[in-house]
């Protein structure tokens, strides 16, 4: 009996530690984002930054892959942009790509964020809470040697669903029964 408390307790602590790091701060992220405005069917997403010499940041279709599905939102020179996201397509109405739009493959809206160096685009990058609710500060990793951060607002990164952690405690909880 003591020893499946035992393995009871250590299962706890293990699926606490995977919480706490998928809610770590600043931590290296490449998926997708989804708005967060259920006011209407139209959804606004404005970003605010200041990107140095040569940086820029974007927005692509996430279910379409990478290229060449991207549209350039702010470099140093234009540090706001908006755009909506309105039956499966993604407009942008302020910004580099002001008028441009494109159709969303994923069935969900789902879309990614990349920073680019003129040369080369990044598409993983790190972010936090910028405050508000359901606003990021989004950055580069300090190994990229990259531009300043930016403000992504009425945007949420697409959470591990629910789901999964139950699959993955309930085959733990398993493995933990059968052993003993």
């Amino acid at each position: 009996m003591l020893r499946r408390i035992l393995l009871l307790q250590v299962l706890v602590y293990f699926l606490l530690g995977l919480s706490n790091i998928a809610t770590a701060a600043y931590s290296d992220y490449s998926g997708p984002w989804q708005t967060t405005d259920t006011q209407s069917s139209t959804y606004t997403i404005s970003f605010l930054g200041d990107l140095s010499s040569g940086w820029s940041f974007g927005v692509y279709d996430i279910g379409a892959g990478i290229s060449p599905s991207t549209l350039v939102l702010i470099d140093q020179s234009s540090t706001y942009a908006t755009f909506f996201v309105n039956n499966h397509v993604l407009n942008v109405t302020q910004g580099l790509s002001s008028g441009q739009n494109f159709a969303l493959s994923s069935s969900n809206d789902w879309f990614g964020f990349y920073f680019s160096d003129g040369s080369s685009n990044y598409y993983t990058y790190q972010f936090d809470s910028a405050g508000p609710v359901n606003q990021w500060l989004l950055k580069m990793s300090d190994s990229y040697n990259a531009g300043g951060p930016v403000i992504a607002s009425d945007v949420a990164p697409v959470p591990i669903p629910g789901a999964v952690w139950l699959l993955g405690s309930g085959l733990l909880g398993l493995i933990a029964i059968r052993r003993i």
